[in-house]
């Protein structure tokens, strides 16, 4: 269905990129002031969905929204705005992506696009160029990726949908000209699953999951759908080992009422995302649902690579789920152990609430600077107490009344922005930096070379809460690998809390 019955004059603005020729298409435009803005007048026949693609294709048009959506100041204007709504400049700092292969399910993919070449799959053992099918996986010449509908290796794009999915998850591009991906170091194996009309069948969708799982993909990117329910590729996409991010569909309805497939499979392995404006609403034209649909991610004007070496904005929920899938790409690098049903959990936990999307979607916001923690948040929090107690727990006492202990009573340790208890055995740790409180508390043995330890971590970080639970036993040299938060509750925190001040006062 349409979000309405047609486009009224007036209901979309454009921003024209003023170093091209002036176009056609805005001679009866209304210019918005002093400004590259201009109010389109337009059919009263043109439903909102083909208005926004018809116009965001155009060459000079670097931006299409919604007027209702828009103020002049707005973050539109912003060259990549998505990034920074999503948190990637953060996480870059611990991961980009690097080893981890995201297969592009969709119309094809630009191979010789600047910004998406130094980050396309090479399959290892084709020989480029002889016509034959060296490696027998039954697709001949498939150097960068594979043709399910062919079946071959011409995976160019049939338009410009796929070649701008793939820059979203791992575009490369130079500071000046290029534009950058969520996950900039990512392996982005295109499966070209659409022929150049949009066309395609069950059989060779099937088919592409197929080859993104030989081919090692461990996140598959589906920005399309909408088609009946159908068993087959229920299974095929079940069966796949890998992540599947599916944008949750483009015409402003609920999924939980209506479903939409693929991305409506109740899958563990299987994510659906809504489209996001930068002011963090859902976008008038991107499908939700409570249950049915997990998360939001940047879908408005997004701008990406287009075939030709060009850029372009575009907006959907097929602009949403490749953040998504860049997202979890960048947390797989950190921890490549991550099962699927493991690597959207994670994500979802670490979404950032919104009132706006509150009934719309099952988590919030993607937040890739909360699933991929700075120091002193989650995981590393965790790390810190461990090579403490490592160094030498007798060590740490050893602070005890120093001049820096603000508390003078035995076992205390009391330092700015943080409480420190200390007892045989035993630690535990309070502090409190605006939106991060964290308390830890640590038990902890040593027998010879032997060490058992026992600890709960509790924290409230962005308005949500998390427990960090480890048992440890080894030798003191034992590798660690600080576990991941579980999604915690107000009220065990707070008792949590109650405990520490009780052992604190006592």
């Amino acid at each position: 269905m349409n979000i309405s019955p047609a486009i009224r004059p007036g209901e979309l603005l454009a921003k024209i990129d003023p170093s091209r020729p002036r176009l056609a298409a805005l001679e009866t435009a209304d210019q918005l002031g002093d400004t590259d803005w201009y109010r389109l007048k337009l059919s009263a026949e043109q439903s909102v969905e083909a208005a926004l693609d018809s116009f965001s294709d155009l060459d000079g048009i670097s931006h299409v929204v919604p007027n209702h959506q828009l103020s002049l100041d707005s973050t539109y204007d912003s060259r990549q705005w998505g990034l920074e709504r999503v948190g990637a400049p953060q996480a870059w700092a611990r991961a980009q992506g690097e080893g981890v292969v995201v297969a592009v399910l969709d119309t094809g993919v630009d191979v010789d696009h600047p910004d998406l070449k130094p980050n396309l799959w090479t399959n290892p053992l084709e020989v480029p160029g002889d016509g034959l099918d060296n490696d027998g996986n039954g697709y001949v010449d498939d150097i960068h990726g594979g043709n399910t509908i062919e079946r071959n290796g011409n995976v160019a794009d049939g338009g410009e949908h796929g070649t701008h999915v793939a820059g979203i998850v791992a575009a490369r591009g130079d500071d000046d000209s290029g534009v950058t991906g969520v996950a900039p170091k990512a392996t982005i194996l295109p499966v070209k699953i659409f022929d150049n009309n949009g066309n395609t069948d069950v059989a060779s969708v099937i088919e592409a999951f197929h080859y993104a799982d030989s081919n090692g993909a461990k996140i598959i990117n589906c920005s399309w759908g909408g088609a009946p329910y159908n068993q087959a590729l229920f299974e095929a996409m079940r069966d796949t080992e890998a992540l599947i991010v599916c944008s949750s569909g483009n015409r402003g309805g609920n999924n939980d009422r209506d479903p939409h497939y693929p991305s409506g499979f109740d899958l563990p392995n299987v994510m659906a995302v809504a489209a996001s404006t930068p002011e963090d609403q859902l976008s008038f034209i991107s499908n939700y649902g409570a249950t049915t649909v997990d998360i939001a991610a940047p879908g408005v004007q997004v701008l990406s690579t287009v075939p030709g070496g060009k850029h372009k904005g575009k907006t959907g929920t097929s602009m949403a789920a490749p953040h998504v899938s860049g997202g979890a790409a960048l947390l797989l690098q950190q921890q490549p152990e991550l099962s699927a049903e493991e690597l959207k959990s994670r994500l979802m936990a670490s979404a950032a609430p919104r009132a706006s999307l509150d009934g719309k979607v099952a988590s919030g916001l993607l937040d890739l600077a909360t699933s991929h923690p700075q120091a002193g948040h989650g995981p590393a929090l965790l790390e810190e107490f461990y090579n403490d107690f490592q160094k030498s727990f007798a060590e740490y006492r050893a602070l005890d009344n120093s001049k820096a202990d603000l508390d003078p009573r035995p076992g205390y340790l009391n330092l700015p922005d943080e409480r420190v208890i200390l007892g045989p055995g035993r630690m535990s740790f309070h502090t409190h930096e605006g939106k991060n409180e964290n308390i830890v508390f640590l038990e902890a043995e040593r027998r010879g070379d032997w060490i058992s330890m026992r600890q709960a971590g509790y924290e409230k970080y962005a308005g949500r809460y998390y427990e960090y639970p480890l048992k440890v036993e080894g030798p003191p040299n034992k590798p660690f690998s600080a576990p991941y938060a579980e999604i915690s509750t107000e009220l065990r925190f707070r008792a949590a809390n109650s405990t520490f001040g009780r052992m604190f006062i006592g």
